[in-house]
């Protein structure tokens, strides 16, 4: 299908620009040439200054900068929608890096007159040995999506901010992301994603497609599967996702996560279990059982904390 596409990355922080760099470069290397890069920097006006400079004379690259002091990631990603000219909009994070046909990938699928958002797979780039007591179960972790969604173009409720796209139309019917969710400084809530699918299900009866051969590459840095984030990352995913019950309406509305909790109690914790009994690396099943249990055990205090005294952040 012919259309403008618009790639919108946020960034914040000086210590990404190489990051970011590679980000660009990605999506000015894709085979699909009727697009623009919106990079929207948030409040960091060195980083904007610098950005400007390097990419100055590429035509198709725009730098914005989005307040004189840090906004939020919902709040940069609104600013970047309403300064993009693409009739389908894509989202790509600061560290990640797109495979050569994302963009014609994410367009195959909007062949499909009904399709108003596409989203893809997000694989892990390893930047360091990944850590034994982490199962492929628990990637979610680290923002990938490996065993999460289905092998084949489907329906989903919603895909995840670092490979989606949208029709632009979607927004004027849906609006934009909620301020309320999305990183903001030492925030990690990341629900931003989960609302806007829903506000898009309830509003036009259906969910989004996912394409699993569009492809991005998550960078896993070391400090991103230390113990202490990843546990912080499961608390406030839980803590999330019971503001998105309070904001949309109960329990019905996270059917996504009651599935896979059922296949990670029914059939993922036997396994590891087996495993620590019986398997041939019983210390490396033992540290993901427990990692597991533990990540369980986190998710739901902060489902519970979020949900008996977490108010609405603005």
């Amino acid at each position: 299908m012919p259309a403008k596409v618009s790639v919108i990355i946020c960034t914040y922080t000086i210590n990404r620009e190489k990051d970011l760099n590679e980000a660009i470069q990605s999506v000015l290397k894709q085979t699909y040439e009727d697009l623009e890069v919106v990079i929207v920097v948030d409040g960091n006006e060195n980083l904007f200054k610098i950005t400007e400079k390097k990419f100055s004379e590429v035509s198709n690259v725009k730098v914005l900068l989005c307040g004189s002091r840090q906004q939020g990631f919902a709040t940069c990603l609104n600013y970047g929608i309403r300064h993009s000219f693409g009739d389908i909009i894509c989202f790509l994070d600061d560290d990640a890096i797109a495979s050569d046909k994302w963009i014609p990938e994410l367009l195959r699928a909007y062949q499909n007159d009904d399709a108003y958002g596409v989203g893809g797979s997000i694989l892990p780039l390893w930047l360091s040995e990944k850590p034994d007591f982490l199962p492929d179960e628990l990637f979610w972790l680290i923002g990938s999506s490996v065993r999460f969604f289905p092998p084949e173009l489907t329906d989903v409720r919603n895909a995840w901010g670092s490979n989606v796209s949208f029709r632009k139309e979607v927004f004027k019917k849906v609006g934009i992301f909620s301020p309320v969710f999305g990183r903001k400084g030492n925030r990690l809530l990341q629900a931003e994603d989960a609302d806007f699918g829903l506000r898009c299900l309830t509003t036009l009866g259906k969910g989004i497609t996912f394409s699993p051969r569009a492809v991005v590459y998550h960078k896993i840095y070391p400090e991103r599967v230390r113990m202490r984030s990843l546990m912080a990352r499961a608390f406030e995913q839980g803590f999330s996702k019971a503001l998105i019950c309070k904001l949309h309406g109960g329990l019905s509305k996270l059917s996504t996560e009651k599935s896979y909790l059922r296949v990670l109690i029914s059939a993922a914790i036997p396994k590891y279990f087996k495993h620590t009994l019986l398997g041939s690396s019983r210390v490396k099943a033992v540290k993901q059982l427990l990692f597991m249990v533990t990540i369980v055990t986190l998710v739901f205090t902060g489902f519970l904390a979020g949900f008996l005294k977490g108010k609405m952040i603005t």
